[in-house]
């Protein structure tokens, strides 16, 4: 999986010690109260003093706060729990990312301009551009800043890491959700996100069962039938070309993702200008477009990359997230318009 940047690369944090600069610049004793208490008590003694010293500091609001929280519990889907506003009963919601994030905004009221100016939230960038709106929902970013206000993290196989770029990750569960309901043969199709196969880390796989393989040191009753690569941006070119490398070594049928047909153009021309696909230069535009159902990648078909030493083709299928969305749309629409609120 090819490093996905939290936001823009002009607003990159290298460590802690830059973390909350506007507070700190605002309020000097504040970090040295932050390493006190991350050192002495505890993560969740830091989180409570943040949040104290942002109040006291800014005109700041609990539902600001809350907000930027909701925005680190939204990154993996499930069930989340919130307050009502007006009985203070406990709501119960299924969030899906494809919902974006306009609902928690309508549901905490949060002064964003304010969030945007102390760098807590920020736009999703692609190619380094803000993006306001992608698969026309819109989304936000968390901040280094932002995220050490959630006091929650996850990293690891299956469940990707912290700090992962909302696009990237909306490409992982677009990429999930779509292969399974594409490929459900009576349950011989196992899905799995963010897997090491022979130590090689890939975005998604999926699996079929039966066809013995030796993975990662030991004989399974699966193979590899399809790998997947989502793609956010041109700018790391060696990682493209690692992602490349990758699934020309592994059995299966290659796909690479892309949140924008642009997107998509560009890692084709890096990687056809070094011998990956065997496609004729300049890359047209047009050959991610859907003409009608299911006819797209023609001309992809029958070509073979020009270095010989590897195994299988990288590149064998290029996808949209639009092309997923709309296929998605008509499979399980309540992945975009969200479930009713169950108290």
């Amino acid at each position: 999986m090819a490093s996905q940047p939290t936001n823009n690369p002009g607003q990159q944090h290298s460590d802690g010690s830059t973390k909350h600069k506007k507070l700190y610049e605002h309020c000097a004793e504040v970090k040295r109260g932050v390493e006190r208490r991350s050192r002495r008590i505890g993560e969740e003694a830091k989180v409570n003093y943040l949040w104290k010293k942002y109040r006291e500091e800014y005109p700041i609001t609990e539902a600001d706060l809350k907000f930027v929280a909701g925005l680190g519990w939204l990154e993996i889907d499930g069930e989340i729990y919130f307050k009502d506003h007006e009985t203070g009963e406990r709501v119960t919601r299924t969030h899906y990312i494809s919902e974006g994030h306009r609902w928690l905004v309508d549901w905490f009221d949060p002064n964003l301009e304010l969030l945007e100016r102390l760098d807590l939230v920020g736009p999703p960038y692609i190619d380094s551009e803000p993006r306001e709106r992608i698969i026309n929902r819109r989304f936000y970013n968390l901040t280094p800043s932002g995220r050490d206000l959630v006091d929650r993290t996850f990293s690891g196989e299956n469940v990707g890491d912290t700090g992962e770029n909302v696009v990237h990750r909306l490409g992982m569960h677009l990429t999930n959700w779509w292969s399974e309901e594409k490929w459900d043969w009576n349950d011989q199709m196992l899905p799995e996100m963010y897997p090491t196969i022979e130590g090689a880390e890939l975005d998604f796989c999926m699996w079929q069962k039966g066809g013995l393989q030796f993975v990662n040191g030991e004989d399974v009753d699966k193979h590899t039938r399809h790998v997947f690569e989502v793609e956010t941006g041109t700018s790391d070119v060696d990682g493209i070309v690692t992602d490349a490398t990758k699934l020309a070594y592994l059995r299966g049928d290659s796909w690479w993702v892309f949140p924008t047909r642009d997107v998509l153009v560009g890692v084709l021309e890096e990687l056809t200008m070094r011998g990956y696909t065997g496609l004729s230069r300049p890359i047209p535009e047009t050959l991610a477009m859907r003409n009608h159902r299911d006819t797209y990648n023609q001309r992809l078909e029958d070509v073979e990359p020009e270095i010989s030493e590897l195994n299988h083709p990288p590149v064998e299928h290029v996808m949209t997230f639009k092309m997923m969305v709309d296929d998605l749309k008509e499979w399980r629409p309540e992945l975009f318009y969200g479930s009713q609120d169950q108290k």
